[in-house]
């Protein structure tokens, strides 16, 4: 039954096994998580499986290891038998070559399966991989996983001595799924350079994710550019001023802009100008919202929602108001 033929096939089977194994170990490492789990949330159950595998990387891992060695030692044994005798019962025929042919033989057949087994077992697997790796590793999910079930004992074998290795070298396990902010950045731009997502969209995202670095110093309007009310004076006063503005709610000092006593909105001027009562700004101002200039944006959105204010003003260290943050800055 060793006939060169059959044992060309068995090497070629083995061959694509070492393929599967080879394509399946990059689809899964090269696949993106988040796309996995939208596929598994759709209902791909091979997506799901995939997860499994991406989180338990040691586990894999030593799974895809067990079927590539036990390919090589195989395709090695298989090939060096009848192939290498039946090339060197060739090669003898010529007179030159007949004192050397069994070690001639047995060089060519390790180059060709050399050749093969990089060609055929890694690389053009590997690429289709990288290429196609959230499909691929989907399909080949199901497979792995039965096949690392069935080689548990191994697989644990391995998996406890490589984590004990590590462990040895001061290496913990950290999970494969946390993505740094850095990654994600980087995701972003490389999805603007594709066209997946636009100019604008990246830079929304970018800034969205800065948002909890800002403090109210950094987004403040600063107090010269502020217009205040003092708390006596007319409305005639200060309404060419308040028109001219682009504010919506203005604070109001006494004596001096370092004593802040009030703030009074545009919506309160109007109503007020609307029901034809006289307008006094010491009546209608309501009690200020003030926050340190360390304050954090995020934290100051929050605080905004639940004031219901939309407006505050930003003290430095000294107590001293330095300028104004409102709802339309954060935003």
């Amino acid at each position: 039954m060793n006939t060169p033929l059959l044992e060309t096939a068995l090497v070629i089977l083995l061959l694509l096994a070492n393929a599967v194994f080879a394509m399946t170990e990059i689809a899964i490492v090269s696949s993106r998580k988040g796309r996995l789990q939208a596929m598994a949330d759709q209902g791909n159950l091979g997506a799901a499986k995939a997860l499994i595998l991406a989180r338990s990387p040691n586990r894999f891992l030593s799974t895809v290891q067990i079927g590539i060695t036990l390919v090589g030692i195989l395709a090695g044994a298989v090939g060096s038998r009848s192939l290498t005798a039946k090339l060197a019962e060739t090669l003898a025929s010529v007179p030159v070559l007949e004192s050397r042919a069994p070690q001639l033989a047995l060089m060519m057949i390790i180059a060709l399966l050399t050749y093969l087994y990089l060609v055929i077992g890694e690389l053009v697997p590997k690429r289709l991989a990288m290429r196609f790796p959230e499909p691929l590793a989907c399909a080949m999910a199901a497979p792995m996983a039965l096949l690392s079930s069935l080689a548990a004992p191994v697989v644990a074998i391995l998996s406890g001595s490589t984590n004990q290795l590590l462990k040895a070298f001061g290496i913990r396990e950290e999970r494969p799924d946390q993505m740094s902010r850095e990654e994600l950045n980087v995701l972003l731009r490389e999805g603007m350079v594709t066209g997946s997502i636009n100019n604008a969209e990246s830079k929304m995202m970018e800034r969205v994710f800065a948002f909890e670095e800002l403090k109210a110093y950094d987004i403040m309007v600063p107090r010269t550019k502020i217009v205040w009310i003092e708390r006596n004076a007319s409305h005639d006063a200060v309404w060419a001023e308040i028109l001219q503005s682009s504010q919506e709610d203005f604070p109001v000092y006494e004596v001096d802009r370092d004593n802040l006593v009030g703030l009074v909105s545009m919506k309160d001027l109007y109503g007020q100008l609307a029901a034809g009562k006289p307008v006094s700004f010491g009546q209608l101002m309501q009690q200020p919202l003030v926050v340190p200039e360390t304050q954090k944006a995020n934290s100051l959105l929050e605080l905004f929602r639940q004031s219901g204010q939309r407006s505050a003003f930003v003290l430095n260290e000294f107590g001293s108001l330095v300028g104004m943050v409102t709802l339309i800055d954060l935003i």
